[in-house]
């Protein structure tokens, strides 16, 4: 959730400050951190998890501004 929509949804009654209305949203991802007791040799440190089609994913994210099913 970007913060254009943590004012609509969330913070509904305040008023957003002046850069924020203005400003060009970017990409942004979702971080987990897990602490797990198990190994799992088939996943390194730092991984990322697209869909199974990522061109469409990233066709859609990038061109037609909107979220890939």
């Amino acid at each position: 959730m970007d913060v254009n929509l943590t004012y609509d949804r969330l913070l509904k009654g305040y008023k957003k400050p002046f850069f924020i209305k203005n400003y060009q949203p970017s990409s942004s991802a979702v971080v987990f951190y897990w602490n797990m007791n198990k190994s799992f040799p088939n996943i390194n440190v730092h991984n990322i998890i697209f869909s199974k089609n990522q061109e469409n994913e990233f066709d859609y994210i990038f061109n037609k501004k909107s979220i890939y099913d």
